[in-house]
């Protein structure tokens, strides 16, 4: 008798291990960055933040690859192609972020000169923006476009320097009449160029205008994002694909929680739980 319960309870252990290392990779991966993007985060002045924006203290799978936030100063920092930009305002129900360039913050004089570049596969300006043109390295010029000047010092040089709107630039012709060795060009809203349009704007202006910055829209997969939530699921990244992933309480799926076909959401069966989740289904 009492050798037939120790094998009872000797299969039973072996069994019980035997479970524990067999249960599915994909499963536990699966388990563990849904766990990891659980909440939101905190950076800087900003709370309540959540994919496609993540952090250093935040696991890089819960946000994409390009809104990796900074968030050791006093305003998060966003890079984009390779500049930082200071975050001033994020709208998650409109996808707007506002943004300033951090060189041209309470700075008309930047160390490095270069155009504002981004990558439009994943953020838009507002129909509404414009560009302001800065003029840097100019022969000096006299009569109206002189309210349009402001001095810079570039390597260690004094040199004259204008800004201008689109408008200014269409009234005055202003590119043709003045000689500058480098030019860049900065997105600003409506509002903000009709100031530096006026015939008394200031650097100063110039200088407010530059530190409100200009809002892009993004796109970074917020449909399927939207999908996943309504479905149970937390945002991420696969980074192995490169792609959008739902994690999701047993593993990570493509778009949506416990869809057919392998986790990948394709197939007759997909369509009709995607229908599900926004309240499409045809009866």
């Amino acid at each position: 008798m009492c050798f037939n319960s120790f094998s009872s309870s000797t299969v039973f252990l072996a069994m019980f291990i035997i479970s524990i290392y067999y249960i599915p990779t994909s499963f536990c991966q699966g388990d563990a960055q849904y766990v990891a993007c659980a909440g939101r985060f905190r950076c800087a002045n900003f709370s309540n933040l959540e994919y496609p924006f993540w952090s250093g203290g935040r696991a890089p799978h819960c946000g994409h690859p390009a809104f990796k936030l900074d968030c050791q100063g006093d305003v998060p920092l966003l890079t984009l192609r390779s500049r930082p930009y200071r975050v001033l305002g994020i709208d998650t129900r409109s996808l707007l972020i506002t943004v300033a360039r951090q060189d041209l913050w309470n700075n008309t004089c930047p160390r490095l000169i270069f155009n504002t570049d981004l990558d439009y596969r994943l953020f838009r300006h507002p129909s509404s923006d414009q560009n302001l043109t800065l003029s840097y390295g100019c022969a000096k010029v006299s009569g109206q476009l002189s309210i349009y000047q402001f001095e810079c010092t570039v390597n260690e040089t004094s040199s004259d320097s204008y800004f201008y709107t689109q408008l200014v630039l269409l009234e005055t012709n202003i590119s043709t009449q003045v000689n500058c060795r480098k030019n860049i060009s900065v997105p600003i809203n409506r509002t903000s160029a009709q100031l530096l349009t006026a015939t008394t704007s200031s650097e100063h202006d110039l200088r407010e205008v530059l530190k409100g910055g200009f809002g892009l829209t993004w796109e970074a997969n917020d449909t399927n994002c939207n999908l996943c939530a309504q479905s149970g699921g937390r945002c991420g990244y696969n980074s192995s694909t490169s792609s959008f992933a739902c994690f999701c309480s047993d593993r990570p799926y493509q778009y949506f929680c416990n869809a057919t076909d392998s986790g990948f959401g394709n197939g007759k069966s997909s369509k009709l739980q995607i229908s599900k989740i926004l309240g499409t289904e045809s009866h």
